[in-house]
């Protein structure tokens, strides 16, 4: 923080905290977390759709031998507006890049405490990232490789940004649980993003909660 503090006059916004994030990312600890300013973290960006990561068994039984790891859409918005992307399709290539190499870069920009959680918060930070904790993504839409087994299709997507208006209630009821069970440790971004997704993917959920509160 004392190299940061020297060199910061010749760093933009975003360089600057970037390099601030580096260094709390660095530490790879879940308690020890550095949330950008306000205008940040108030904002989630998305796409419209969810990738999550599977691997299919190889070998020779009573040993099988794990195949590389691959990519499935598990979860589109009603949002999306391109047809030929749908639930089950298996992803290739982002931006050009084989999928893999794509995850192990956002992997490496995020917090996990080991390889394996950093795996999958790379899978996650494809498609959904709380700005308050995720830099914004780089480009501002994302070309899609993704095939059903018989034909492949490349589609673009943008990136979209949304504010949640409910943020100072989830944070509340996050302060209220950690008052309730002291020794456990929450994870701020992962509550957020959870509650984030509802509300893209299954924003029926979130209506029927409000009014079952009501």
């Amino acid at each position: 923080l004392r190299l940061l503090r020297l060199g910061q006059a010749g760093l933009d916004e975003r360089a600057f905290q970037s390099a601030l994030m580096e260094i709390f990312i660095g530490l790879r600890d879940l308690h020890t977390n550095y949330i950008l300013p306000e205008v940040y973290a108030s904002k989630f960006a998305f796409l419209p759709f969810r990738i999550d990561e599977f691997y299919e068994p190889g070998g020779v039984s009573p040993a099988p031998v794990a195949q590389s790891p691959k990519y499935v859409v598990s979860w589109v918005s009603p949002v999306n507006t391109v047809g030929t992307l749908k639930e089950g399709m298996n992803v290739t290539h982002w931006n050009g890049s084989p999928i893999e190499l794509a995850v192990a870069r956002n992997g490496d920009r995020e917090a996990g405490s080991n390889a394996d959680a950093r795996r999958a918060q790379g899978v996650e930070a494809l498609t959904l990232r709380w700005l308050g904790m995720s830099l914004p993504p780089d480009e501002d839409w994302v070309n899609l490789t993704y095939t059903d087994g018989i034909k492949t299709y490349d589609s673009r997507f943008d990136w979209e940004v949304i504010d949640l208006s409910d943020r100072a209630e989830l944070l509340a009821g996050l302060t209220q649980a950690a008052g309730n069970a002291p020794t456990i440790g929450l994870d701020l971004k992962r509550l957020l993003l959870d509650r984030t997704r509802k509300l893209i993917f299954d924003p029926q959920a979130i209506q029927v909660e409000r009014e079952v509160t009501a």
